[in-house]
């Protein structure tokens, strides 16, 4: 199994290869992770001039780090937005501009706690609950 973390949006109709450079310089702001995500990019379309960015991969399971700093971004955005968060094992996570929007300080660290438990537990029998993030 591979140590990292990949970053995805989930609207297909949205500008994600922008979206996940402006992730990623906001992820690279962060000391933790300066140096430890990257761009993803996917075949070329038949119809495309080149390669397409589809996901951000940051290497090591930093989901400590990486789950506040997303959040941080969603929150800072005037338009909605989905972004999906996976482990190499399967183990996946989805957050939601009107999710996090909506908590409270309190309830807000409690989702941050929830979401880097299941992202960061070493064995993981079953998905976790999406029921909290979407």
């Amino acid at each position: 199994m591979t140590d990292e973390l990949l970053v995805t949006i989930v609207d297909p109709t949205s500008r994600s290869g922008d979206d996940l450079r402006s992730i990623r310089g906001w992820l690279a702001g962060h000391d933790e992770l300066r140096g430890r995500v990257d761009l993803r990019a996917a075949a070329a379309p038949a119809d495309a001039l080149g390669p397409l960015t589809d996901a951000l991969v940051v290497a090591a399971p930093l989901a400590a780090a990486v789950v506040p700093a997303l959040i941080s971004w969603i929150r800072s955005r005037h338009t909605d937005i989905s972004l999906t968060i996976s482990r190499a094992d399967g183990t996946s996570v989805e957050l939601t501009a009107q999710r996090v929007r909506r908590l409270g300080a309190d309830e807000l660290r409690g989702e941050v706690d929830r979401i880097v438990r299941g992202l960061e537990s070493a064995e993981r029998t079953e998905p976790m609950e999406p029921t909290e993030t979407q």
